[in-house]
Order: structure tokens, then C-alpha cells, then sequence
């Protein structure tokens, strides 16, 4: 069955829906994603959050807010998608027990659902360490976990070396320079098929 955004929902992120081209985006499993382009060339992506795998939207869209504001305040110039806020100021729109959210479209992105060789796996992990530094410090209190089953761990560095470039046996520190590394790993123990 295809789902496509009722026009409320596009009327509560105050989108003209008459003017609005409006398709399918994205090779998620999960949500449903769409492309939204506006009269004036703005595009978006409206996502319907699936509720049967993730059971309380509203804690994706606080951990988001959390992380985000941290961001925009310690390191202003990185890129951190969040999500356009409501008409109403809200960062979810729900309608008929359907949880929406919609999010600027990044132009000359590209989304890779499983690395294809290691360059891609390693620009992944980049990318990932570089968010973990850049959150370092955040205060992981607030912070809920998306499942029920899962915890929510600090990161921290790897193990320095001495002078001579062996491992120090004991303790963590960080490269000079460097900011100790921590981070919001969420750790899911879900269920497995068999």
C-alpha cells in the first residue's frame, strides 16, 4: 500500500501542498521518506516515522534536540540535519496516530545504505568519529534510549601511547590537541528471528 502525505501534514509544516511536487525518496525500509519541492526550488524530505519499530517518536526527536543544540552552540559551523519545526513549533506532526517530521534537503548528498568497498566504510567511520568529538562534553543525562532494550554508553578515546610508541597499560587519554572523545552510542539488544 502506498502512503502519501495527507495534506495536512504538509499544511502543519506551512507547505503549499497545490504547489508542491511530491515523490517517493530514499531506499529506507523502515520510514516512509518523500521528496518534497516547493514552487520556489526549496526541497525537504518528509518522513513518516514508523511507529511499530520505533514506539515513541518523540524520543527520537528530543535525542536529536538535545545533540543539535549542543551543536549549534559548541561547534556552529558543523553540519547537523534537524528537523523543521512545525507551524506550531513542534518538531513532529502527528495525524491519525501517524508521527511526521520533516528535515531541510541537503543538495549533492548522497545516502549509502551499506558501504561498497572501504574507502566508503572508511569515510563512514570518519564521519562518525568526527560527530563523537564534536559532541564531547554533552551531558548524556537527558538523553533517552529509542528501545526499550537498549542503553546508552559514553564512547572514549583509545588507549595513548609512550614515548617510545607502545601502548600505556593502563587509563585512557587522548592525542594532543584533541578533545577526549566521548560520545552517545545506543547499544539495541533486540530480538532475533529464528
Amino acid at each position: 500500500m502506498e502512503i502519501k502525505p495527507h495534506p495536512l501534514i504538509l499544511k502543519a509544516f506551512g507547505i503549499d501542498g497545490p504547489g508542491t511536487d511530491i515523490k517517493k525518496f530514499g531506499s529506507g525500509h523502515i520510514n516512509n521518506t518523500f521528496l518534497l519541492q516547493k514552487q520556489d526550488g526549496k526541497r525537504f524530505v518528509l518522513q513518516r516515522i514508523n511507529v511499530s519499530v520505533f514506539r515513541e517518536p518523540e524520543v527520537i526527536a528530543r535525542n536529536q534536540r538535545l545533540a543539535s543544540d549542543y551543536l549549534a552552540q559548541h561547534h556552529p559551523g558543523y553540519l547537523f540535519i534537524t528537523p523543521v519545526a512545525t507551524v506550531e513549533g513542534e518538531e513532529l506532526f502527528i495525524l491519525d496516530d501517524e508521527y511526521w517530521r520533516m528535515i531541510p534537503f541537503i543538495a549533492d548528498s548522497v545516502t549509502v545504505d551499506q558501504a561498497d568497498d572501504p574507502t566508503q566504510a572508511y569515510e563512514a567511520a570518519r564521519q562518525f568519529g568526527r560527530l563523537a568529538r564534536n559532541l564531547d562534553g554533552i551531558n548524556l543525562q537527558p538523553f533517552r534510549p529509542l528501545f526499550p532494550t537498549s542503553i546508552i554508553l559514553p564512547c572514549a578515546t583509545a588507549p595513548s601511547r609512550t614515548p617510545s610508541g607502545s601502548l600505556k597499560k593502563s587509563g585512557v587519554s587522548r592525542q594532543p590537541g584533541l578533545p577526549p572523545l566521548s560520545c552517545v552510542i545506543q547499544i539495541s539488544l533486540l530480538p532475533t528471528k529464528s
